[in-house]
């Protein structure tokens, strides 16, 4: 569940040194037409949806641990 968060979180730091780099290039004239475009919206929006997975992961993570001390019936009276 951490390693999905973590990897997100690395792939976004990934694609924004990518798309400052992309820019450098193409203020210079030397950027590769629609090649830079399609990878770093690749490498963006899976980072977003990696994220997005560790948060419901984590999520999903504290309803099993919430439900998992619950006992399977009620003690009205005691003996």
């Amino acid at each position: 569940m951490q390693i999905v968060t973590i990897c997100g979180f690395i792939m976004l730091l990934i694609s924004v040194v990518f798309g400052i780099n992309s820019i450098v290039q193409y203020v210079n004239g030397t950027a590769l037409g629609g090649f830079t475009t399609v990878i770093l919206l690749q490498l963006f929006s899976s980072s977003i949806i990696m994220i997005c997975l560790g948060i419901i992961g984590y999520y999903i993570a504290q309803i099993y641990d919430e439900i998992k001390g619950r006992p399977k019936f009620i003690v009205s009276e005691e003996c």
